[in-house]
């Protein structure tokens, strides 16, 4: 769900979508789910790691998407 959100959505739908942006909110849903994980016990280790792994792979690209998508030549 990680990569439909901050892969395609928050690239298309927001208008301060940037490379930094999406690296920033990968960084906060880090933070939440850990607090999720941690304090709430909410969610399981596994979920948790599943969630870092895959932003780890696609953190790179989904900075590329926004970086496109922000190109807007004014």
């Amino acid at each position: 769900m990680v990569a439909g959100f901050l892969g395609d959505w928050f690239v298309r739908k927001t208008l301060w979508s940037s490379p930094t942006a999406v690296k920033e909110s990968a960084a906060s849903f880090k933070k939440f789910y850990g607090y999720l994980l941690d304090v709430k016990g909410m969610i399981s280790k596994e979920d948790y790691n599943e969630m870092c792994l895959e932003i780890k792979e696609n953190l790179a690209e989904w900075a590329d998407n926004a970086k496109l998508d922000d190109d807007w030549g004014w």
